[in-house]
């Protein structure tokens, strides 16, 4: 079994979706998956070591030729297919996959699975076009790229379902050859667990009392993040309910937002070591996940969510993301934002806490998608 990504850093996200995921099914089915990486050359240097620390069969290519000249990479992709006896290939995103399919008629034996993490070409369209000066052909060929990973892989895994709706509604996909996996926790995560990890000390640190409701933000700041519709709803909240905290566990100048004007004495931020990260989200209340309505969120399986509930957080959820409306509806997992302005957000009980994390280690560890991995890796 092979697995491909390209252009893509060794990020949290490559760690948790990716390498984690591949280590775990060579743990669980005794296989050794072989990791393939093209990487950006003004940082081959450093996100290469970092590959290497984190997986170790790992063979890592530059991308000489620039990233959006895929076709170029097809030559590379022959030639190590040809020295690879395994001939099941995954493709991380659609230029991976495209690349893969369009080897395979080199070698007829192949199989490629299309590892679907997202709208991939209304991804580009929606926030990566105009800050990277993409070309009308430059969005074209990210579309066609996409329509081959989806029409032509011999099997596909989606984040979501909403990801499959989209795929059939923009590509007229089909067929019902594949899975639904969504981004999962990371395997180490599981072992913290526990509403036991609860510690009132780092809650007093950060200057929260006891009757406080501590809402927090665990992220990025990148733009589908939605940080102007976060301020709009913070500004309504904080407003109306005067106990309510916000830490931001975010790279985020609080200055550029406005309800930091209003309530400087309620909003902190900090930035923690990904192994610290944990026993801070579970000093607070609920998790913030605010996303504007665009076709990048509304396929989504943003790990975020799961990482609040792990930690024993209800999540506070505006905008269409992937599955988890009708998740948190159905599952009584947190509220819509409509939702807080006529209810008063209450701390939640040690018992729904603990219910919440319970949940979370059934529906998104790695463990619990066995017979789909085992599908996976029988094919």
């Amino acid at each position: 079994m092979n697995y491909f990504i390209y252009e893509e850093s060794c990020t949290g996200v490559i760690k948790s979706q990716a390498l984690d995921t591949l280590s775990h099914i060579n743990r669980e089915f005794d296989i050794n998956c072989k990791l393939y990486v093209l990487l950006p050359l003004k940082d081959f240097k450093n996100s290469a070591k970092k590959y290497r620390q984190n997986f170790q069969n790992v063979c890592l290519i530059p991308l000489i030729f620039g990233s959006r000249r895929v076709r170029l990479y097809v030559p590379i992709m022959a030639f190590l297919s040809f020295f690879n006896d395994d001939k099941v290939w995954f493709g991380r995103g659609a230029r991976a996959a495209f690349l893969l399919i369009s080897v395979r008629k080199f070698f007829k034996t192949q199989k490629i699975i299309f590892d679907g993490r997202g709208a991939h070409a209304a991804e580009v369209e929606e926030y990566f076009a105009k800050k990277y000066n993409f070309s009308n052909e430059d969005i074209e060929n990210e579309k066609y790229y996409e329509k081959i990973a989806v029409s032509n892989a011999d099997f596909r895994i989606a984040v979501s379902n909403k990801l499959i709706a989209y795929w059939r509604a923009t590509y007229m996909y089909n067929k019902n050859k594949h899975l639904v996996i969504p981004c999962t926790l990371n395997s180490d995560l599981l072992i913290k667990m526990s509403f036991s990890s609860y510690n009132k000390n780092i809650r007093q640190s950060y200057g929260f009392k006891e009757d406080d409701i501590v809402l927090v933000y665990s992220g990025s700041i990148a733009e589908w993040q939605s940080f102007k519709k976060l301020d709009f709803f913070l500004m309504k909240l904080m407003s109306k309910q005067h106990n309510i905290k916000v830490l931001f566990l975010a790279k985020i100048d609080l200055n550029d937002l406005q309800v930091f004007k209003y309530y400087p004495s309620r909003i902190s931020k900090d930035w923690l070591d990904h192994k610290s990260v944990y026993s801070v989200l579970t000093v607070c209340d609920y998790g913030l996940l605010i996303r504007n309505k665009t076709v990048t969120n509304y396929v989504a399986s943003p790990v975020k969510f799961a990482e609040y509930l792990s930690a024993g957080l209800k999540v506070i959820l505006d905008g269409e993301v992937g599955d988890y409306n009708e998740l948190l509806l159905s599952k009584n997992l947190g509220f819509f934002t409509e939702n807080t302005y006529s209810e008063k957000l209450i701390r939640l009980s040690k018992e729904e806490r603990e219910k919440v994390v319970l949940f979370a280690k059934k529906y998104f560890s790695k463990e619990s998608y066995y017979n789909s991995y085992k599908q996976l890796v029988e094919l």
